[in-house]
């Protein structure tokens, strides 16, 4: 239900966060919006899955629920990261992201092993 989402996210926060060894995210109520606004067809497998990725990221990505869409029009999004380990976390992520988080689909995609892939998400939590 969607009314449960804010209940929901402040779970997986409090549930995520130190298994990564991270702080939990604020959110902010536009965010908050975003959540409830959205169909979530993989369910709250997928709540899940995008707060876990916005934890390890460091910031909640709403957009990667609504492609093509910038719900932050005040330009405050954060740039694109230029290191090379930050850019590999983004694209690993977003790769993830686009096949529902299948692990297998995804190192296909990279061309890279599962346990590679799996090695790198691991490397991330340990930071």
């Amino acid at each position: 239900h969607k009314q449960d989402i804010p209940e929901l996210v402040a779970h997986f926060m409090a549930q995520l966060a130190p298994s990564l060894g991270v702080e939990p995210l604020a959110i902010s109520e536009q965010e908050m919006a975003f959540l409830a606004q959205y169909d979530w067809p993989g369910n709250v497998r997928e709540l899940r899955n995008l707060i876990e990725r916005s934890l390890i990221l460091g910031a909640l990505n709403v957009s990667a629920l609504y492609p093509g869409v910038n719900q932050n029009r005040d330009n405050t999004a954060p740039a694109m990261p230029t290191d090379l380990h930050a850019m590999e976390k983004l694209h690993i992520l977003t790769v993830l992201d686009s096949v529902q988080g299948d692990k297998t689909r995804a190192a296909q995609l990279l061309g890279v092993s599962r346990r590679t892939l799996e090695r790198r998400v691991a490397e991330w939590a340990g930071m």
